[in-house]
């Protein structure tokens, strides 16, 4: 009786009943109820299984802020005063990008050096390696530039007028003068390398002597009527040529500056 409802004494008593025939009656009735009971205990118990739903929480990520530098920019003054000729003198640069518009190029006598003028001032290039070896900037664009024949020195003009004498390959200013009133458009060296003559767009040709490191006057050579745009030298130094933007080539003597011909 202490273990009659237990599963495994019911089982047990199932199989006694069955091998004793003069119980016969008995045994049906409590085979159908033992084996009932059997059936129902041994039946797994079968609990609910949770279904897990999983619960997505939307966490907020702060958007990276892209950390940028570079050069610290120029302060830039206040707005006051609209430009005009009288305030044009405190007018100040306050940043120069990139090198600007190529005006002119030529290579060094000896062909080992690559010069370039821009509006920034003159880059310098070497042939073998190609390599940007010297940068000389400058206050106003450059317009025009010519290594003398030894390409030991540099003649640049700028677009403000001015000529200026530079040792190469430092770049450092020999010389510089108020050559012309408008924008240097051409200048060569003579052969010899000792005189210089400059055309600008106030519509004259001038001629200078370098020979000790110096820009001195030598002549004005009147004539044109529009501004100058190319001057030369003769391979013998002894004539300069200029063209102008009306269409005119004069000839000048380099030695005494009189006009031969009008082309």
């Amino acid at each position: 009786q202490r273990y009659a409802n237990e599963p495994l004494f019911r089982a047990l008593d199932v199989g006694f009943r069955c091998v004793h025939p003069e119980r016969a009656a008995n045994d049906a009735v409590s085979l159908i109820l033992t084996t009932t009971v059997i059936a129902s205990t041994l039946q797994p118990e079968v609990t609910a299984t949770p279904t897990l739903t999983p619960t997505i929480t939307a966490t907020a990520t702060a958007t990276p802020t892209p950390n940028i530098t570079g050069p610290t920019p120029a302060p830039i003054p206040a707005e006051g005063e609209a430009m005009s000729p009288e305030n044009a003198g405190r007018v100040a640069e306050l940043m120069r990008w990139g090198p600007g518009v190529i005006e002119d190029i030529a290579y060094s006598p000896d062909g080992r050096l690559l010069a370039a003028a821009t509006a920034s001032g003159v880059y310098l290039h070497d042939i073998d390696s190609h390599v940007e070896i010297a940068f000389f900037a400058t206050d106003y664009p450059v317009d025009t530039f010519a290594f003398d024949p030894s390409g030991e020195r540099m003649a640049v003009g700028l677009r403000n007028g001015t000529v200026e004498l530079w040792r190469m390959p430092d770049g450092e200013l020999l010389a510089t003068t108020a050559a012309h009133t408008e924008r240097v458009m051409d200048l060569a060296f003579g052969p010899r390398g000792e005189l210089l003559v400059t055309g600008s767009w106030d519509d004259t040709v001038r001629l200078w002597n370098t020979a000790d490191n110096e820009l001195a006057s030598v002549h004005v050579f009147p004539g044109h009527e529009d501004g100058v745009w190319s001057v030369a030298f003769s391979p013998d130094g002894q004539w300069i040529t200029s063209g102008a933007g009306d269409g005119t080539i004069y000839l000048h003597e380099a030695g005494g500056g009189a006009l031969r011909r009008n082309l």
